[in-house]
């Protein structure tokens, strides 16, 4: 699905892939959950962007290789397309999706694309974001600070990230209007920005920031997954990226 720069990916995670190849035919026929990257191109009509073995699956190399590949796909776009803005979000909740952004900016670093992660999760704040030095996303976005003072710098295991800082209880991100004008400046000292995003099928948020963004990847939890909710999910965003369609004709 295109749309101006905009270039929507899948990411399945098949967390029991060999199982799941196992079954038969019939059962696969009738059991509308997505089971491995083939079932996910016959709903989308093209194939995965990657693919990633849970953890206790895949092993720690196989697993660091899978994180590289992902990484290096990205890098592709990025030297290809001169993309700078990725938008991450999940069909559902709790499907990886905050994993997946935080392993992949860290290999885009040590492959010497400078990334930065950004969690604009409002519904669900995830700890591994979190640090003493830093008040958020959300004092950026209102305008008490500056994304460059919020930034906590990163480490071997962890690339330069920002949380989401405190919402107030809120399901939404304030001024959030700000926020990809703010991404935007900082692509001036990094090469990549990763957006953290909540579910697109129950976030007004993710479908206003992933609207704006360069690349959107969907995350896909495999045996947890319908096929209905993939389609409904795909239909979102051909919407954006029809909506940018008719702006851009404008």
């Amino acid at each position: 699905v295109k749309g101006g720069r905009r270039r929507l990916a899948g990411v399945a995670l098949a967390a029991a892939l060999l199982f799941a190849l196992a079954l038969p035919l019939g059962v696969d026929y009738f059991d509308p959950r997505i089971h491995w990257p083939g079932d996910l191109q016959r709903v989308l009509g093209f194939p995965a962007f990657a693919w990633l073995l849970e953890k206790s699956e895949a092993g720690k190399d196989f697993e660091r290789e899978q994180v590289l590949r992902l990484a290096s796909r990205l890098s592709q776009e990025y030297h290809s397309n001169h993309s700078q803005l990725f938008a991450f979000t999940s069909v559902k909740a709790q499907n990886g999706t905050t994993t997946i952004v935080t392993e992949t900016a860290s290999a885009l670093t040590h492959l010497g694309l400078k990334s930065l992660a950004v969690e604009a999760n409002a519904y669900r704040a995830d700890p591994r974001y979190r640090s003493p030095n830093s008040r958020g996303l959300t004092v950026v976005l209102r305008g008490v600070s500056d994304l460059e003072s919020e930034i906590v710098a990163g480490n071997e295991d962890q690339s330069d990230h920002v949380p989401v800082g405190d919402v107030n209880n809120f399901a939404n991100l304030p001024d959030i209007q700000n926020l990809v004008q703010i991404l935007r400046q900082s692509t001036d000292v990094y090469s990549m920005i990763l957006v953290d995003l909540p579910p697109i099928l129950s976030s007004v948020d993710a479908e206003l920031i992933a609207r704006a963004a360069d690349v959107v990847v969907l995350v896909v939890e495999a045996e947890n997954t319908t096929k209905g909710e993939i389609r409904r999910a795909a239909q979102v965003l051909k919407r954006m990226q029809m909506a940018e369609g008719d702006a851009l004709n404008e």
